[in-house]
């Protein structure tokens, strides 16, 4: 088995899977058990992985690309690179920690900012 995607929540990994099946082609998400227990471990792990068969894998990203991604939608899309791979930042983690150790509780700044994990391009959400 071959990694044809990774994606952050189950519901999207089975949607794609199911697509897949349809298709007639198997596919397989090996981090499946993990991420039913606990969805939070999705991003710990690096994503939920779909497999297919190695012989399936051009005709799987034939059909990937056909359908419509959901950075279509405009929401979390690089700006720079199109990638829809996008981590939004809504505090800034770094002076949470040190008004941690400083103050002794966590004060939460706003920072409304996006990072694609592509490029590593910054941009500041509207």
């Amino acid at each position: 088995m071959v990694t044809l995607t990774t994606v952050s929540w189950i519901a999207e990994a089975d949607a794609l899977c199911t697509l897949l099946e349809t298709c007639g082609i198997t596919s397989y998400m090996p981090d499946q058990g993990t991420v039913t227990i606990d969805p939070i471990l999705s991003q710990a792990i690096g994503g939920i992985r779909i497999q297919v068969e190695e012989n399936d894998l051009a005709r799987a990203r034939e059909i990937l690309a056909d359908r419509t991604p959901p950075s279509a939608l405009g929401i979390f899309e690089c700006p720079k690179c199109g990638s829809d791979s996008v981590r939004y930042e809504n505090v800034s983690k770094r002076f949470a920690f040190i008004s941690l150790i400083l103050l002794g509780i966590p004060l939460l700044w706003r920072k409304r900012q996006c990072q694609c994990n592509a490029c590593g391009f910054k941009w500041k959400d509207k």
